[in-house]
C-alpha cells in the first residue's frame, strides 16, 4: 500500500525527490513500529515513536506529515472508515520562519521570463498571472482551461487544489495566446505543461541567468513561491478591495492575503509617507531653542516642561508595569498549582479541569 500511495503521488505530478522521500519515511516508520496491517495503525503508538526518536524536530515533522497524509489517503480510498492519525499535534521545537514575504519587481519578472526556455516561461507566466502554486500548475490538464463569454478561467478540481476543494481562477486576456498554444490540438487529459514543474535548483539557476539576487538585503530568499507572492502583491496596486484580493488569492481569510503573502517593500509605502504635509520645516525656532514665535502656551523649562513627557514603559498597561500587567493577565486566565488543578484566582470556587497526565508513553509501545 505504501508503494501504491507513492505511485499516486507520482501521478499527481509530485517531484521525484518528494515522493521517493515520502515512501522511504513511511517504510522506515512502519518497520520500526512493526505495523504490518491496517489494524495496527495507532495514533498513540506513532506519537510515542516520534517523541522517542533521535531525529531533529524538523525531520520528525516530515515523518509525521507523511504518515498523516498516508492515513488520510487510506480513508479517501475507502480502506479505513476514518483517518487514524488525524489530530496529531505539531512537533515542538521547530522555529517558525521569520523571513518576510518577498515579491519580484516588474523589471525582475520581465528579466526572468526573458532568460528561460519557452516551457519554463509558460510555467512561470501562469504562476505570475494567475497566482497558482507551483504544484497546482504542475497538475493542470488541458481540460482545466475553460472559456466563457470570451474570458478564460482555470478550474482546479479538489485533487488538484492545495485546499482540496473546487476552485476557479480568472486568467488575464493577454495570456490568451500562451494558453491557446498550450491547448490547441491536444487531448483534454494531457498535462498543460508537459515537462512538469522546474526543480528548486533549476529556478535558482534561472534567477542567476536573469541577474536576480536570490536573497534580499533583509534576509528573505526568492523561491518559486515568490511568483505567487508577486501576483498577490501586484493586485494591491490594482484594486483597493480586500475582498477582491482575497478571492483572487483563493485564501480563506483577508489576513493571509494582506499580512502574510504581500511584500511590504514592493508596495512603495515611502511614496505615501513622502506626501505627508511637511509642517516641521515651516515651523520657526526661537533663540532659546523653543518652537514658536513666543512662549505663550509653551512650557519653557523646569517641571512644567518635563511633565509633558512621562517615563512610561511601552509594555505597561495604563498605570501598571508590563510585568504586573502580564501577571494580571495570567491571573485572569488561571494558574496551575502543583497538584495539577487550575485555580481561577478571580473566583476561587471555580476550578478548571486538571492538566493531562504526561507519564512515560513508551511503556505502551508494541515491540516486534
Amino acid at each position: 500500500l505504501v508503494d501504491e500511495y507513492g505511485q499516486t503521488l507520482k501521478d499527481d505530478g509530485r517531484k521525484r525527490d518528494h515522493y521517493r522521500k515520502v515512501i522511504q519515511r513511511l517504510h522506515t516508520a512502519f518497520n520500526e513500529l512493526c505495523w504490518k496491517k491496517l489494524a495496527d495503525i495507532s495514533k498513540s503508538e506513532f506519537r510515542a515513536w516520534i517523541r522517542a526518536s533521535n531525529l531533529k524536530p524538523k525531520t520528525r515533522q516530515h515523518y509525521q506529515s507523511a504518515a498523516v497524509a498516508f492515513s488520510r489517503w487510506l480513508n479517501e480510498e475507502g480502506m479505513l472508515p476514518e483517518s487514524p492519525l488525524d489530530g496529531l499535534p505539531r512537533v515542538k521545537g521547530i522555529a517558525a520562519s521569520q523571513a518576510p514575504a518577498v515579491a519580484l519587481t516588474e523589471d525582475e519578472a520581465a528579466r526572468l521570463l526573458s532568460a528561460v526556455p519557452r516551457y519554463r516561461r509558460d510555467f512561470y507566466s501562469i504562476m505570475l498571472y494567475t497566482g497558482l502554486r507551483a504544484i497546482e500548475v504542475g497538475r493542470l490538464k488541458v481540460a482545466n482551461i475553460l472559456s466563457r463569454d470570451g474570458k478564460l478561467f482555470i478550474r482546479l478540481d479538489p485533487e488538484q487544489s492545495k485546499a482540496k476543494r473546487l476552485e476557479w481562477q480568472e486568467v488575464p486576456d493577454f495570456m490568451g495566446h500562451t494558453i491557446g498554444r498550450l491547448t490547441t490540438g491536444r487531448a483534454p487529459e494531457a498535462r498543460l505543461i508537459s515537462k512538469g514543474q522546474p526543480t528548486r535548483k533549476t529556478f535558482q539557476r534561472d534567477l542567476r541567468s536573469a541577474g536576480i539576487e536570490a536573497e534580499r538585503s533583509h534576509g528573505a530568499r526568492i523561491t518559486k513561491h515568490a511568483l505567487r507572492r508577486t501576483y498577490i502583491t501586484w493586485t494591491h496596486g490594482i484594486t483597493e478591495s480586500p475582498a477582491v484580493r482575497q478571492k483572487l488569492a483563493r485564501h480563506v481569510t483577508e489576513y493571509l492575503t494582506d499580512k502574510v503573502y504581500t511584500d511590504r517593500l514592493a508596495l512603495n509605502l515611502h511614496e505615501v509617507v513622502d506626501r505627508l504635509p511637511d509642517v516641521a520645516s515651516t515651523a520657526t525656532v526661537s533663540p532659546n531653542g523653543e518652537t514658536g514665535g513666543d512662549s505663550g502656551g509653551v512650557p519653557s523649562s523646569g517641571d512644567a516642561g518635563r511633565s509633558k513627557v512621562s517615563s512610561v514603559d511601552p509594555m505597561d498597561s495604563e498605570s501598571g508595569s508590563g510585568t504586573q500587567s502580564s501577571r494580571n493577565r495570567g491571573e485572569r486566565r488561571g494558574e496551575r498549582n502543583p497538584t495539577g488543578d487550575t485555580k481561577n484566582l478571580e473566583n476561587p470556587g471555580v476550578r478548571f479541569p486538571p492538566a493531562p497526565f504526561r507519564g512515560s508513553v513508551l511503556t505502551n509501545t508494541r515491540h516486534c
